[in-house]
């Protein structure tokens, strides 16, 4: 903050909502803040910023209150989808076999229709839970590699049972 430097903070909804008030003065035209714990005032260099990502909905997380949330510009992120998921799994994958990556990146498409139509949780076509997939498919059946790194960690039985169906679909 004295140097102008940017502060990132992931999953801001995640805070005890008790410690981010401190940001408010920060943040809005006041440019400072008290540190909590020595008193010192400290003044935000014309450079400083902050960037806070959340993740909605998910266990644990609050809603952001209405003082916070003014303090900041919301800017919504999609999932990756098409062309660049499939940049990612190029650059992550370079070696595996295309029609594993056909069948992963088909089932992400398909899971994110699922997620907009409502039928399943964001959990369910969760990037990094396809990503863990892929590099379990290189040790085993693909199948079982989807229902170790996605499917069995869903919480809701018809939603695990959705996820599968889905993915047979796709692995002919």
């Amino acid at each position: 903050m004295k140097k102008g430097q940017f502060l990132y903070i992931d999953e801001i909804n995640m805070a005890k909502p008790e410690t981010l008030p401190i940001l408010h003065s920060a943040l809005d035209h006041r440019r400072m803040m008290t540190n909590p714990f020595t008193g010192e005032v400290i003044e935000a260099h014309p450079d400083f910023g902050v960037i806070a990502a959340i993740n909605e909905g998910y266990i644990g997380t609050a809603p952001m209150n209405e003082a916070l949330k003014n303090r900041f510009i919301a800017y919504p992120i999609p999932y990756l989808a098409g062309d660049q998921l499939r940049q990612l799994w190029d650059r992550e994958f370079p070696g595996a076999d295309p029609e594993l990556k056909k069948f992963i990146l088909n089932l992400a498409a398909d899971l994110m229709k699922q997620v907009e139509n409502g039928l399943l949780s964001e959990e369910a076509a969760s990037i990094r839970s396809l990503l863990d997939a892929t590099a379990l498919s290189q040790h085993m059946d693909p199948m079982r590699a989807i229902r170790y790194a996605i499917a069995e960690k869903l919480e809701d039985a018809s939603e695990r049972e959705l996820f599968m169906d889905l993915a047979h679909t796709w692995k002919k």
